[in-house]
């Protein structure tokens, strides 16, 4: 699993995209950090950064699906010039604060 902030990625997909060679886009580009973590590994650095102290629960009966993952991104190096400016662990760290202080003026989203 692999995740990145879009603050992250702003400076590649305007302006590098339009100089992207058309034949070249039938193949996916990925951007990312190219760092490999676990699921297990990304809830417990997301329940640290924002003081969850409860446990995580893992249903065991239920399929894992694909625990670990890391995004192969040396086409977007290659093709754009790419690199993630932020670190997981940072870009979750400055995703929870923008949360926390700004939090009083997102919506509301209930699930019925």
């Amino acid at each position: 699993m692999e995740k990145l902030r879009a603050q992250g990625c702003q400076n590649v997909t305007v302006p590098r995209s339009k100089e992207y060679d058309l034949r070249d886009r039938d193949q996916p580009v990925n951007l990312g950090t190219g760092e490999e973590i676990s699921i297990r590994d990304l809830a417990q650095m997301i329940a640290a950064e924002v003081g969850f102290t409860g446990d995580i629960v893992w249903d065991s009966a239920k399929p894992n699906g694909q625990p670990r993952r890391c995004l192969d991104v040396s086409r977007a190096k290659q093709l754009f010039g790419f690199h993630a400016v932020h670190r997981l662990r940072e870009g979750i760290a400055q995703t929870v604060a923008w949360f926390q202080a700004h939090r009083h003026s997102l919506r509301e989203v209930t699930f019925a």
